[in-house]
Order: C-alpha cells, then structure tokens, then sequence
C-alpha cells in the first residue's frame, strides 16, 4: 500500500537499486491503482490549475513476505 495525506491505493512493489533509498516510483496509467489519488487537489498551480504531479511525501506499507519474484523487465 502506498498511501499520502490525499488518499491510498494497493500496487505490486519491487525493490531495486535503480531508484535512490528513500524514493517511491510508481507509475501512472494503471485502472486498478490511480496514483492520482495520493496527490492533493488543495494546491493547484496558480497558472495552468494542475495539481503536483511531480514529487510528494507518502508512506509504504508491506501485506507481508512473498516468495522472489521476477521483476517487471523479467530479470
């Protein structure tokens, strides 16, 4: 689960070396886990009325040990 002030939602995690310690990635487009609901519709840019997109503050919670798994590029 990863969850923010705004909101939460449930996605697949995988641990890597790719992405510095302490940095969530998490990608958009996915109908069953909208990262849109973890980012405020409070603050919108004064000029183009989007909200950040780009960076917040979340939290992430495990459900648990699973065996290894493949990563999403196979390896």
């Amino acid at each position: 689960e990863i969850s923010s002030p705004a909101g939460s939602i449930e996605m697949r995690a995988w641990l890597t070396d790719d992405v510095a310690p302490g940095v969530v990635q998490a990608p958009h487009g996915w109908e069953t886990a909208n990262i849109n609901e973890l980012v405020p519709d409070t603050s919108l840019d004064p000029i183009s009325g989007f909200p950040p997109f780009g960076s917040g503050l979340c939290q992430i919670a495990g459900k648990g040990a699973r065996p290894a798994e493949a990563e999403p590029d196979g390896h």
